[in-house]
């Protein structure tokens, strides 16, 4: 489906401009000097062009507003300024003439062409030979001017300049084909840097002594070391605590008389819930969610003779007829990637939404589920686009891109209208929130994050 974009018209005092035969230049004459003598010139300059990669020209032509049907009969050769970004015209001998021109040129001449917008003839030569050479263009510039073919003081112009009328001056109008048809944004990257989140046990073994009250003939000492996998949650160094379960079968013919830091003491496999704050510092770039339930199996066999009090030490946390807590206080460090649960891992490498057939990115997306905003996301696989009216927008997920140089696409794959184009550049996950939206014009190195925004 072809696809027009303009009227663009000039929107800058210097971005029209006329040089007469003494190669004088000037930027503010309205209207624009008349084209009846052989060397006398004319240009515009216009910003905001948009035209994917893959297009082929099928039309183009510039608006002309006319001052005079006395002045109405053009007789002119048409070039286009060769180069990616044409500069705004200064007032310098031969800054128009002067400037390098395509090798496609379109002769105009028409008789009494009215005092009104007139249409040029067709441009597509000269924009397709600067389309091949500097698209694809996203905000990006072209340049054109036109000098008198002869001396012919019957054949006289004046054209209305942005002086003149701001909405009146000359207008750039293209339409292109391509093989592509909804909005389909495309960030990629030359090198693809991967990394993986996985959950990573933290060992933490505790050593807690405890003494308790029982009748025993001797002191009964049972060293427990509990290697406990803690399901903490760490992004960068800070402490974290675990609960959990364990199970302390304790064997002991002996019964505790008081309630003690370890109430261990129990004729029978008792099951008690502890409370273990640890302190893990978590040294870690990403988030990796560790789950490790506790197991302190401690075992304490006595021999009960007379009735005496000793000291019992038993690292373990069980409950007996006197329920107690006995928190431990387990440091562990883990070298591991932890990743906070409430921020959604950023997808890696390079990503196409909205189309799913011929796609050359690593990651292949759809917009429903990925995009947000207040536009609307329309129809599945190859047809989904997304629609928006004016004022109104859609922003995409996450794209971990590393420090590399970035382009963004849009209609890449299938044939759609022009957005703006934004994106959010931060050197992490978290900073992409405070981050302020660029206007993209063009290749840029990524600190590491993006985000796309499209809007009307």
């Amino acid at each position: 489906m072809p696809t027009t974009i303009g009227p663009i018209a000039v929107n800058a005092s210097a971005d029209d401009a006329d040089e007469l035969a003494s190669t004088v230049v000037n930027i503010t004459n309205n209207p624009l000097a008349n084209c009846e003598d052989a060397g006398i010139w004319n240009g515009w300059i216009f910003r905001g062009i948009n035209i994917p990669a893959g297009q082929t020209i099928t039309d183009a032509y510039i608006i002309i507003n006319f001052t005079s049907t006395a002045l109405d009969e053009p007789d002119v050769t048409i070039y286009g300024l060769d180069t990616a970004t044409p500069a705004a015209f200064q007032a310098v001998n031969g800054n128009i003439s002067g400037r390098t021109r395509t090798t496609a040129s379109v002769n105009w001449a028409v008789a009494n062409a009215g005092s009104d917008d007139v249409n040029t003839s067709a441009l597509t030569t000269i924009v397709q030979e600067l389309y091949t050479s500097y698209g694809p263009y996203s905000n990006g510039v072209m340049g054109f001017v036109w000098t008198s073919r002869a001396n012919d003081t019957g054949r006289d112009t004046s054209e209305t300049s942005y002086d003149g009328s701001t909405t009146l001056c000359a207008r750039l109008v293209i339409t292109f084909t391509g093989p592509s048809a909804s909005v389909s944004p495309s960030v990629s990257r030359s090198l693809s840097p991967s990394a993986s989140l996985s959950p990573s046990p933290t060992p933490s073994p505790s050593v807690s002594q405890s003494a308790s009250a029982s009748p025993t003939e001797s002191a009964s000492v049972s060293p427990s070391v509990s290697p406990s996998v803690s399901p903490s949650v760490s992004p960068s160094v800070s402490p974290s605590a675990s609960v959990s379960p364990s199970v302390s079968p304790s064997v002991s013919p002996s019964i505790s008389q008081s309630p003690s830091e370890s109430p261990s003491v129990s004729p029978s496999p008792s099951v008690s819930p502890s409370v273990s704050p640890s302190e893990s510092p978590s040294v870690s770039p990403s988030v990796s969610p560790s789950e490790s339930p506790s197991v302190s199996p401690s075992v304490s066999p006595s021999v009960s003779q007379s009735a005496s009090e000793s000291p019992s030490v038993s690292p373990s946390v069980s409950p007996s007829e006197s329920p107690s807590v006995s928190p431990s206080v387990s440091p562990s460090v883990s070298e591991s990637p932890s990743v906070s649960p409430s921020e959604v891992p950023a997808i890696e490498g390079t990503v196409c939404w909205g189309h799913d057939t011929g796609v050359t990115q690593t990651n292949i997306r759809d917009f429903t589920g990925n995009w947000t905003g207040t536009g609307e996301i329309e129809n599945a696989g190859d047809a989904e686009r997304v629609a928006l009216n004016s004022g109104e927008y859609m922003e995409s997920e996450i794209v971990n891109t590393g420090d590399m140089r970035v382009r963004i696409y849009q209609n890449f794959y299938a044939a759609g209208d022009t957005v703006t184009i934004k994106y959010k550049n931060a050197a992490t996950q978290g900073d992409i929130a405070g981050a302020v939206w660029n206007t993209y014009s063009g290749e840029f190195t990524s600190l590491g994050y993006i985000q796309v925004r499209i809007e009307v």
